[in-house]
């Protein structure tokens, strides 16, 4: 690293001297009451354009949670509403995106968390499962040696397998094999 790479950066204070008010989040938002900014967000989500856009993302498994994130915190950035309003707004928005997919029957996830707590297993079912398992008899030696004997065509996959069973026979040749 060279002496002079922390020459390239930028000069603390530089992002003050521009123009006052030149960026949007520096201004009032355009949007000041809840209210407003739930009719701009109803016309806005609810135009064919912008739907499209919307259902796009929900198919490609984007959460709805995400969606209105991005959507709040873009709007924010470009002066529309301030973040305040973009967070009281949020279980608006998050409405708006599943009556969109609703109304065109497109799958969903509402959030990621919640979609992860919907698959796991209940621990009292697990338990149960793991002293089933670890209760059940195990398979006396004869009955192996029973299913051993079988012909492949009516073994599993997952049978055990004799020296017998392995040299080809009339009844067990690949074309017989089912």
């Amino acid at each position: 690293m060279s002496e002079n790479a922390f020459a390239d950066g930028p000069i603390p204070g530089m992002s003050l001297t521009g123009a006052k008010r030149n960026v949007p989040w520096e201004n009032p938002p355009m949007l000041a009451s809840v209210e407003d900014a739930i009719a701009y967000y109803t016309d806005k989500l609810l135009d064919p354009e912008t739907e499209d856009k919307i259902l796009a993302a929900m198919e490609a498994k984007v959460s709805i949670e995400n969606i209105a994130e991005t959507i709040i915190t873009s709007s924010a950035m470009n002066g529309i509403h301030s973040l305040d309003v973009g967070v009281l707004i949020n279980p608006v928005v998050r409405e708006l995106l599943m009556l969109v997919a609703d109304s065109t029957n497109t799958p969903y996830v509402e959030s990621y968390k919640k979609l992860q707590k919907e698959q796991m297993i209940p621990r009292s079912v697990a338990r149960e499962v793991v002293k089933r398992v670890s209760m059940a008899p195990e398979m006396p030696p004869e009955q192996l040696s029973q299913e051993a004997s079988m012909p492949a065509e009516y073994r599993g996959l997952m049978a055990p397998t004799s020296n017998s069973l392995m040299a080809p026979t009339p009844n067990t040749t690949p074309n017989n094999i089912q």
